[in-house]
Order: structure tokens, then sequence, then C-alpha cells
């Protein structure tokens, strides 16, 4: 419960009550910079290739469209690397899946 008495809920709620939410979320290899605008409009979107080259960040090659988002091609290898590696280190939580 927050100090209003209200119950915490997602990330909040996950930080609490979950030690491996914790270790997670503070892992180095989970940490990236990002471009806020672009951070906050792909949510926890899964990764797809996009047809067509719209571009709504200007010079920032990303698309994001029906939920899915599809990051520059000189990035993919690393995200892929670090999603192999979160599904590693903590297994059976449908990371890479």
């Amino acid at each position: 419960m927050d100090s209003k008495g209200k119950p915490f809920k997602g990330r909040n709620c996950a930080k609490k009550m979950a030690p491996a939410f914790r270790f997670m979320e503070g892992d180095l290899h989970n940490l990236q910079p990002a471009i806020g605008e672009v951070n906050g409009m792909r949510s926890n979107y899964s990764m797809a290739m996009i047809e067509g080259e719209a571009r709504e960040f200007g010079a920032c090659d990303v698309e994001i469209a029906d939920r899915k988002i599809e990051p520059r091609p000189a990035i993919r290898g690393d995200i892929a690397r670090i999603y192999l590696y979160m599904d590693a280190s903590y297994p059976g939580r449908g990371i890479a899946g």
C-alpha cells in the first residue's frame, strides 16, 4: 500500500513484491540509453519488421505501428544479444519467447 492506502500496481508492485524483478530491472545488460520520446511511445511492444518506411521521429531510424516496433538495423544484433542474455540469466520468464 502506498501512503494513501492504495495498492501498488504494475512496476511499483513488482518492485515491492518480487526480489527477482529488482535484479532484472537493475541488471546492467538490461539498461540502455534511449531517446525519451521514442522510449515512451515504444511502451512494451514486441519487435517486428514493419512494412514501409514511415518515420515519426526525424533522423531516428525507428518505426512504431500496430503495437510493434522496428529498431534500426545497426542495433538489432545488440537487442537480440540482450534478450538472449536476459533469458539465460532469468529463465522461465518468457523473455526471449
